[in-house]
């Protein structure tokens, strides 16, 4: 009887263990693999950026002032597109995204600007219009 127990205990602890082993690896190798997900985000946007400000900084020095405000405009578009699902996120950022955002429907009623797509029009719409709503 006091064998039973004896290998009873030694199995529960070889399991317990197991858990415990199985977890922290599974830990360390999930961490790693997001940890390199986000940076290849992260490096991917910075690649984007680099890519459009030497456009838009080669079209000034050009003189083509036209070709840089259409690239301007299209990524202010695309970034209030990202928000025009009326998700501001958490709390706390939201004064300073809403500030942005307020900086972006000023310059908009100063200069109007329709792409003639509709969808893109309509989000950035909805998202200038975020800073009525949270008044």
């Amino acid at each position: 009887m006091k064998l039973i127990c004896t290998k009873t205990f030694i199995g529960l602890g070889i399991f317990i263990a197991g858990i415990i082993v199985g977890g922290i690896v599974s830990f360390y190798i999930s961490t790693y693999f997001l940890s390199r997900f986000h940076y290849w985000g992260t490096n991917l946007s910075k690649i984007v950026a680099i890519e459009e400000n030497v456009y838009v900084l080669q079209c000034l020095q050009e003189g083509q002032t036209d070709k840089a405000q259409e690239n301007l405009e299209m990524r202010l578009d695309s970034n209030l597109l990202f928000y025009s699902s009326g998700y501001l996120g958490p709390k706390k950022g939201r004064k300073d995204l809403l500030s942005a955002l307020k900086s972006a429907s000023d310059y908009r009623a100063k200069h109007p600007r329709v792409t003639g797509n509709r969808e893109i029009d309509e989000g950035v719409a909805r998202a200038l219009a975020l800073v009525d709503k949270e008044r």
